[in-house]
Parts: structure tokens; sequence; C-alpha cells
């Protein structure tokens, strides 16, 4: 990812380059858009397919010397009151993506892929409803929140599917966890500290609230999400 440590920005625009053209096979991350949103009763104008690339040469011109492959990336430019960013995903798991048709049943999808394509229209629903109410964000808050949102849109969509079980969910996200190899230090321990938070919160909404439309479970995660990093922090703790 390319993020910088705090933002606190009122107005959002897509970076001006020829990655704002028309890219085929977005339906599943606009649907992961709506879904995302109407979980937690968000009310956001800009679109992640308006923002979207799939040329990975543009990526890494875009990140620079910090360039890693991945499957997705936001990448992001900030001046004094504008926020610029785009959000890279690999096309060829746009495709098949959009083939296995996650939504209607996770268990022909790639996991990975999906998860994948989740957390990139995560961190970008959550920048920008932050910087919507010009709310600071760290990248490691992002992270926290896109491995909640795995969980939490997974299990739901497992319940509405009738396919395997919240725990196995749990297990494939957080236990069997395996990070880039290539990563920075720092880089690697936002995201073990992540998914460590991550993990604890949703063992306890496991715990709590069942099954996973359950009206307290979603009341809880639309008050999370408005939470900041330390709040959430604090929340997780008093849960154990």
């Amino acid at each position: 990812m390319s993020w910088v440590s705090s933002l606190r920005l009122p107005h959002i625009r897509g970076s001006p380059t020829e990655s704002m053209s028309a890219v085929p096979a977005t339906a599943t991350v606009g649907s992961l858009q709506n879904y995302l949103s109407r979980v937690y009763e968000l009310d956001m104008a800009c679109r992640v397919e308006d923002f979207l690339f799939t040329d990975e040469n543009l990526a890494c011109r875009l990140e620079g010397e910090h360039f890693r492959a991945a499957g997705e990336k936001l990448l992001i430019h900030e001046s004094a009151d504008e926020l610029e960013l785009s959000v890279y995903f690999d096309a060829a798991m746009l495709v098949r993506l959009d083939a296995s048709t996650p939504l209607v049943s996770i268990a022909a999808a790639d996991l990975r892929d999906f998860w994948t394509a989740l957390e990139g229209v995560s961190h970008f629903l959550y920048l920008a409803w932050n910087a919507h109410y010009d709310r600071s964000v760290r990248g490691v808050e992002l992270e926290l929140q896109a491995e909640v949102d795995k969980y939490v849109i997974t299990t739901m969509l497992v319940e509405e599917q009738q396919q395997t079980t919240a725990a196995d969910i749990h297990t494939l996200l957080f236990e069997r966890t395996q990070f880039d190899s290539g990563l920075a230090d720092a880089l690697l321990v936002r995201y073990r500290d992540a998914n460590r938070s991550a993990a604890k919160y949703c063992l306890s909404l496991a715990r709590r609230f069942q099954p996973p439309h359950h009206p307290g479970r979603v009341r809880e995660l639309r008050r999370f999400y408005r939470l900041d990093h330390s709040a959430k922090l604090h929340f997780i703790e008093q849960q154990h």
C-alpha cells in the first residue's frame, strides 16, 4: 500500500490519469461497496468504480520506489485541502471474481480473490467516509477495519447462502494468515497488529451475537465503524 501517515482531508477526487477510463469486470466491487454501505448505514456519493484502474505499470509509476506487486492498492496523494486517490485492482482477479459471483455463492469463489477485492473496497470506503467528515486516518486503522469487514461480510454471506460456518471463516481469515515475506518491518508490524486486534474483536462478535445478521450485532458494528482507532482498541479490550 501507499499510505500517508495521517489524513485530514475535506475534498476527494480521482487522480487525473488514464486510469480513470472504463474498466471491465467491476460488478463485484460495486456490489461490495453497496453491501458495506448497507451494513454500516453509509451514504457516500463517491463510487469505487470511478477511482478504479487495472494497469499495473501505472500503479508502479504512481507508487514509485515503494511499489510492491499486489492484488489491490489504494494510492494516495494529498495537498493542502484536497485528497487525490486511485484504487488499483489486478485485472485477472476482477474477471475471476465477477465470473464466480460470490454474492450469490461464496463457496464458488476463491476466498483469496474475494478478500483481496473486499479489502480494497473497504479501504476506499473507510478513507472516503472519514475524509468526508474531516477525520484523520492512519494506515493501521484502515487495515483493522478491513479485517473486520472481511469477517463480517463473509459470515453474513455464509448465513444468507447457508454454506460452511462462521467458525470456519474465523480460522481461515485469522489463524491461517500468511504475511508477505517482502514487507518492510513497519508494514509487517501494522498488518500483524491489525490482524490480531480484528481476530479478537470478531471472536467476541461470534460469542456475543448469533446469527451474523443479529440486530444487536449490526448496531454495534455501526458504532464500531464510527470510533477512532484508539477508541476501537479500547472497545475490543473491553470485550475480553
